[in-house]
């Protein structure tokens, strides 16, 4: 609860010669008050900018002054405001894009200070916008020959196993159409494609509609060349989760979560996954970057 204690001291010196010296007096001591923070929530999530709704509890039996509001680490605090009365609330307002950690201080009518255990909060920024993310480029038209591996096109990087595919090719003719234009990303195999976009800091997925080729595959469910496939996801070098196309027809799935520490470019990676070589592709669409729930 925290407050001051008053004691009494005394101290008393015997000599050899039978003299006594006695002194005495008061000291206080104060126990600092306690404090934890009521909002925001751990992990809590706001769209930038934010307003950020900041409240703590306090207490100490030489009552409370203030408490004072603050986003940083140990050596890096920085001051979001401060209130003298209960609840104690404060608003950040305009709160920029970042990840951020929280913590209250109250300080008591002596002076006492105590600092509350932190919070972690994501304020989101936009999420980034990729470039042909439809697949609809190259135009590679309709019918058995409409599919290319390895194209040149703006956006996304292809290796010699992906590319693009249009509606009733010899890829898709055992699938629905394409659920977002004309075309589809292939992930034939090992098949992968990247793209480089720009982030703001944030708690991101990546969100992909996905199918299983429909018309061919050299794999079955156990065995040497085990089904189904998978695409791994890769974000800033780093995985973030697989995806499996779990039907002929085109599915939303998104990736795990993962956060963006700061503003900047980074790599979003699709890859396919062929397990002991089995002849295997996946089709991909409308691939973006969704703020994670």
């Amino acid at each position: 609860w925290g407050g001051s204690v008053w004691y009494k001291w005394t101290v008393t010196c015997r000599g050899t010669t039978g003299l006594t010296n006695q002194a005495s007096g008061i000291v206080r001591i104060t126990t600092p008050p306690s404090v934890a923070l009521s909002s925001p929530a751990n992990l809590a999530k706001f769209n930038a900018p934010a307003s950020v709704s900041l409240q703590a509890t306090a207490s100490d039996a030489d009552g409370i002054t203030k408490v004072e509001y603050f986003r940083g680490t140990p050596g890096n605090y920085v001051s979001l405001g401060s209130s003298t009365t209960f609840p104690y609330l404060v608003t950040w307002s305009s709160a920029p894009a970042g990840i951020y950690f929280i913590t209250a201080v109250a300080t008591d009518g002596k002076g006492a200070t105590t600092r509350s255990a932190s919070r972690k909060i994501y304020v989101n920024g936009s999420p980034p916008s990729l470039n042909n993310k439809g697949f609809e480029f190259p135009s590679v038209g309709s019918g058995s020959a409409a599919w290319v591996l390895g194209p040149a096109a703006d956006g996304w990087t292809f290796d010699s196993l992906s590319g693009v595919s249009g509606n009733n090719s010899a890829f898709t003719s055992g699938n629905s159409v394409a659920p977002a234009g004309q075309q589809v990303g292939i992930l034939h195999g090992v098949g992968s494609v990247r793209q480089s976009v720009t982030f703001q800091p944030g708690y991101y997925k990546i969100q992909v509609k996905v199918a299983k080729r429909g018309n061919f595959s050299l794999c079955a469910p156990v065995g040497p060349n085990p089904c189904p496939p998978a695409i791994n996801v890769t974000v800033c070098g780093s995985a973030a989760g697989q995806i499996v196309p779990g039907a002929t027809s085109y599915q939303t799935k998104t990736s795990d979560a993962f956060e963006k520490a700061t503003a900047g470019s980074c790599e979003i990676k699709l890859q396919g996954i062929s397990q002991n070589g089995a002849d295997i592709a996946s089709f991909i669409d409308d691939v973006k970057v969704i703020v994670a729930p």
